[in-house]
């Protein structure tokens, strides 16, 4: 006699369909637990991540921009058989024109007051010295001063802000020996520490504590980048 299994099976399949569905939902949080774990661990690395890139960006341009003005000086020296403590006080154009002008990769040199204030964000404020170079590397020079070596400015990521001593913009003054130059703007590390710290007018300190860390941005460089 056969036997009939009225809805057995039926009950059976519906248990093991609630299981998998149940499995499938488990594993389904368990993936958006993973995501947002993930997602967290990302807001919390990658602006610590970003901020070393762009200390090491920053200094590699420092360091490239300061052996490539003070090469193209030595050059000029060579060329004009005179050394940079004579050449004569012409103004920072004239320097330009006569001792880095052919020395010096650029694209374009701008007199149309429309460089920022280096104490300012605000990039139509120009209160430097009216002559920008803008490098072929995106780097932007500004010679001030009428000395026979000027003060070279330089914004190490072009018309980007902030536009700031000691965060994007430094200061270079080039002597014979730049370790002298470090010593004579302060002698010890500390000084350079807390004089870099106040930004504004100190862009020239902030350079020197990164030539003097070996053209790095150690952890305790006082100035956000």
């Amino acid at each position: 006699m056969p036997f009939f299994f009225w809805g057995g099976g039926s009950t059976g399949l519906s248990e093991c369909e609630k299981k998998k569905s149940a499995l499938k939902s488990f594993t389904l949080a368990e993936v958006l637990i993973t995501l947002t774990i993930i997602g967290f661990v990302a807001a919390m690395t990658v602006p610590i991540l970003t901020a070393n890139h762009k200390k090491i960006e920053y200094a590699a341009k420092l360091k490239k921009f300061y052996n490539t003005m003070n090469s193209a000086i030595e050059q000029a020296e060579i060329d004009y058989d005179l050394p940079r403590s004579k050449w004569p006080s012409e103004g920072y154009q004239v320097f330009f024109d006569n001792y880095l002008k052919d020395y010096i990769k650029y694209t374009k040199i701008d007199t149309a007051s429309n460089y920022p204030n280096s104490n300012m964000d605000d990039y139509n404020a120009l209160d430097w010295s009216n002559f920008s170079v803008y490098l072929d590397d995106g780097m932007i020079l500004n010679l001030t001063g009428g000395s026979s070596v000027p003060i070279f400015l330089v914004d190490v990521n072009g018309e980007k802000g902030p536009n700031k001593d000691g965060h994007d913009i430094f200061d270079f003054e080039y002597q014979p020996n730049p370790q002298e130059y470090c010593q004579n703007l302060q002698k010890t590390r500390a000084q350079l520490i807390s004089d870099c710290s106040q930004s504004v007018g100190h862009a020239a300190k902030c350079t020197c504590l990164v030539m003097l860390d070996g053209w790095e941005f150690k952890k305790d460089y006082p100035l956000k980048l």
